[in-house]
């Protein structure tokens, strides 16, 4: 028998074939697997990088994280990588947003996500009044806040003496002494 006639036995025939099912298999969960190491890999750069580049912006944009007379809508247009956006706090004086970055490891790793609120006024145009990240202290948020309210009281006297607001307004006089 020659060697080639051995080759096409049934049994080497059923081997080969499974050989080749297998292999396309294998090919397969690879191909999954990567494509899913990629996507985790991606979304935690973002995760990391989406924070870091806003408070970079927001940083020059502000003075100690508070914003100087800064509209909402010109403040979003710094937020990088997409982040969600949750109105985190609502009442009648400002709205409170926070912007998280969605990263699928930090359960794993037991650290929070990464998170910046922006804290704006209810004024028309709402105006960003400072802004602060997740593992601030309620010190260091007060005193971003106190910050950004004498800033407010700046700009507010400043659009008054420009407008002519309050021109027509007495300033107290001193009493007169009494002549003799």
């Amino acid at each position: 028998m020659s060697k080639d006639a051995s080759a096409e036995t049934p049994l080497n025939r059923s081997v080969i074939g499974t050989a080749g099912r297998v292999f396309t298999i294998r090919r397969w969960i690879s191909i999954v697997l990567l494509i899913i190491s990629v996507t985790t890999l991606v979304l935690e750069v973002r995760s990391k990088l989406g924070p870091l580049w806003t408070g970079l912006q927001f940083e020059e944009m502000s003075e100690d994280g508070a914003f100087k007379g800064a509209t909402v809508s010109e403040v979003q247009r710094h937020l990088a990588l997409f982040p969600a956006v949750v109105i985190e706090n609502d009442t009648s004086d400002e709205t409170i947003y926070c912007y998280s970055w969605y990263s699928p490891l930090q359960h794993f790793r037991r650290s929070p996500s990464s998170e910046l609120f922006l804290v704006a006024s209810k004024d028309n145009p709402p105006r960003a009044t400072v802004y602060y990240n997740d593992r601030e202290t309620p010190e260091e948020h007060a005193r971003k806040l106190a910050m950004a309210y004498r800033i407010s009281d700046i700009v507010t006297g400043a659009n008054d003496i420009v407008t002519g607001a309050n021109r027509n307004r007495q300033e107290p006089q001193p009493p007169e002494s009494p002549v003799r």
